[in-house]
């Protein structure tokens, strides 16, 4: 993983002198299109809760080996366990650091039609050589990934219209890593298992809603036309947030000291940034999507204790779209 690592790296960096400079004869590179696409999307297939198993048969195991070992001198070496604790520790930096950059794209979909001739003398050859190296990341670095049957396909293909096909492409895998684990927030009762793999779940968790929430606030039917579709699949992307909410839970229970505060302020900050994302679908599924009481109740409830006024906006602005559904009047009083 050290090498996939590097190129998250350095795509980071790419990012941030972008537009990247014309070197002649070559055309212009699209830093999105041509980089962070075809080397970011991929790692989006990363199994968090594959990690968060593995990490806790890891510590059962090392547990039992240090009884094993408490009457013998101490040692500087890791054992076997702690040497994969830490490849999974960074592994998921390196998640997180890949959601981080893709927060870019997400805020602005590229076009992803193919290359013309001209340009796949070179951005053709580019993309190849960089998919072959990240179809060698599980092969060569056991960077772990969910089953075909358990993860959608995150392979970007050329469309007409490009705007659907990499909503729908991004989305799912993006709540998979939005979605916690047995680890993110461990009960009050008892400290993290292992704390530096919560603290990167927590960072995976935040980046992955980050990226949700540009991805749906960039996407405006105000301004221009979405494609045909686009509001019934916000309908059920909406659920599946909403899903992905109730695993972090109200404010409500965990302002009660659930997880201590280093939870409590990941959960405030996952709810601050999935309301950005709520709007975002609220308004793309707007008069498709039917108000439901429990989600009011908690919207009202996060837009009452918030303190920072743009999240008051977020939630007032998906309040309001949610009541403009001509065919559920008394639902929309109460939105």
């Amino acid at each position: 993983e050290e090498k996939v690592a590097l190129k998250v790296l350095a795509c980071g960096i790419l990012k941030n002198i972008s537009p990247i400079p014309v070197i002649a004869p070559r055309p212009p590179i699209e830093f999105e299109k041509t980089i962070a696409v075809p080397l970011l999307v991929p790692l989006l297939g990363y199994s968090l809760e594959d990690a968060s198993a593995r990490v806790q048969e890891l510590v059962a195991t090392d547990e039992k080996g240090s009884k094993n070992l408490d009457l013998t001198p101490g040692t500087d070496h890791k054992t076997s366990a702690e040497e994969e604790l830490a490849r999974i520790e960074s592994q998921l930096r390196t998640i997180a650091l890949a959601l981080e950059i893709m927060t870019t794209v997400c805020a602005k979909l590229p076009d992803l039609d193919p290359p013309s001739a001209d340009e796949g003398r070179y951005i053709g050859e580019e993309e190849e050589t960089m998919d072959d190296d990240v179809d060698k990341f599980d092969e060569d670095d056991q960077m772990p990934t969910e089953t075909a049957d358990e993860t959608p396909k995150t392979t970007i293909t050329a469309s007409q219209n490009t705007t659907l096909p990499l909503l729908s492409q991004l989305t799912q895998p993006l709540l998979h890593l939005a979605r916690p684990t047995a680890l993110s927030f461990p009960p009050a009762s008892s400290q993290p298992i292992h704390p530096p793999t919560t603290s990167a779940l927590g960072t995976v968790h935040t980046r992955a809603f980050e990226c949700l929430n540009n991805l749906f606030l960039g996407m405006n039917p105000d301004e221009t036309p979405l494609p045909e579709g686009t509001a019934a699949q916000a309908v059920g992307v909406w659920r599946d947030v909403w899903t992905v909410l109730a695993a972090v839970g109200k404010q409500s229970e965990w302002t009660l000291g659930t997880g201590g505060s280093a939870a409590v302020q990941t959960r405030l900050e996952i709810w601050e940034i999935a309301v950005g994302a709520l709007w975002g679908l609220a308004r793309i599924g707007k008069g498709e999507l039917v108000p439901e009481a429990e989600q009011v109740n908690a919207l009202i409830e996060f837009c009452d204790a918030a303190k920072d006024e743009v999240v008051k906006v977020k939630c007032v602005g998906t309040l309001g779209c949610l009541a403009q559904r001509g065919d559920a009047i008394e639902a929309n009083k109460v939105g």
